[in-house]
């Protein structure tokens, strides 16, 4: 029995430590980064991020990076459901200027989004953005 507890302290921890490294990998969420990382997250950082067009069906966000890569939306109705990807309208080609339309949306509803640079998910304040779609 004295073998067994430590042992399950140690794949206690390590479970953790994987959670918490799997977290961090795919939930990115405007993470803070020091020293040389925050060149990096600079050069994908969105600029000028906003939403140019609501419509009843589909909302248009644009942003800036200041280096060329690859950047989308990805979408949900709930905070806890963004699943969904809608590219930009350039295709997945790097560019420093991006435009994402995204598309067959229910009127009058609230969505959540995150503006995805280089899979690297940007929000507000760590939170996902929101838009909600006109009535018809």
């Amino acid at each position: 029995m004295k073998k067994f507890i430590p042992w399950i302290i140690v794949i206690l921890v390590l479970t953790g430590t994987l959670a918490s490294i799997l977290y961090v990998a795919v939930f990115k969420r405007d993470v803070e980064v020091s020293g040389g990382e925050e060149e990096g997250i600079e050069r994908i950082r969105p600029r000028s991020m906003k939403i140019t067009e609501t419509g009843s069906d589909y909302f248009v966000v644009e942003w800036e990076t200041r280096d060329s890569v690859a950047g989308y939306v990805k979408y949900g109705d709930t905070s806890s459901s963004i699943s969904l990807l809608a590219q930009d309208v350039k295709g997945a080609e790097p560019t420093e200027f991006h435009k994402v339309r995204v598309g067959q949306l229910v009127p009058g509803r609230k969505y959540y989004f995150w503006v995805m640079s280089d899979d690297i998910a940007f929000g507000r304040n760590g939170r996902a953005l929101e838009v909600l779609t006109l009535s018809e």
